[in-house]
């Protein structure tokens, strides 16, 4: 069951109702910079592919990045800044944090971007959340997926249709045109 507000807005199937929270909640952008405890300010997030800027619908096979631009407001300490990666169904798949480039030393305040690089190919296609970690190591969390980003991962397709299910789709189709002639596609 789905809860919005005190009210009952989703009852189903565990892995439906999880998908409609989880696309409730993501953002394709920051509508407004986000303040993460007195040490960070969360300013943008964005997405690139082929070095140009993506928007919601990326081709699996080609790497991307993910960009946190943020702000450091005073000397911040074992810093851990990162993505879980979630599944469409809420499957967490994994967690990265920047610290693996910068080690866990001191970060000073100041304007800062880390980018999040995933290979092509990692991936099926499908939809995935990618939610903003923060926190201070062994101490305290500053965001624990508060902030969401979703992408859809699909192939070189003309269009955004979904094909959901276990297997990709199989087999051939043929439209046949009123006239008698027949077009096929695959």
């Amino acid at each position: 069951m789905l809860f919005e507000g005190g009210r009952l807005v989703a009852d189903g199937v565990p892995t439906a109702v999880v998908a409609r929270y989880l696309s409730h909640a993501a953002a394709a952008s920051l509508p407004s910079a986000v303040r993460l405890g007195d040490e960070l300010c969360l300013n943008r997030l964005s997405v690139t592919q082929n070095g140009l800027p993506a928007g919601e619908w990326l081709d699996r096979a080609q790497p991307f990045e993910l960009h946190l631009h943020y702000d450091v407001l005073q000397p911040v300490r074992n810093l851990l800044l990162g993505f879980n990666v979630v599944a469409g169904d809420g499957a967490n798949l994994f967690r990265t944090y920047d610290m693996l480039s910068t080690g866990l030393g001191e970060r000073r305040p100041g304007s800062y971007e880390s980018v999040f690089r995933l290979p092509g190919g990692v991936l099926p296609t499908g939809h995935y959340f990618f939610e903003v970690v923060a926190g201070i190591h062994r101490l305290r969390w500053l965001s624990k997926g508060d902030v969401r980003l979703r992408l859809n991962l699909g192939g070189g397709r003309e269009t955004d249709v979904d094909f959901p299910g276990a297997v990709a789709p199989l087999g051939d189709w043929t439209v046949n045109v009123h006239n008698g002639s027949e077009q096929s596609n695959g």
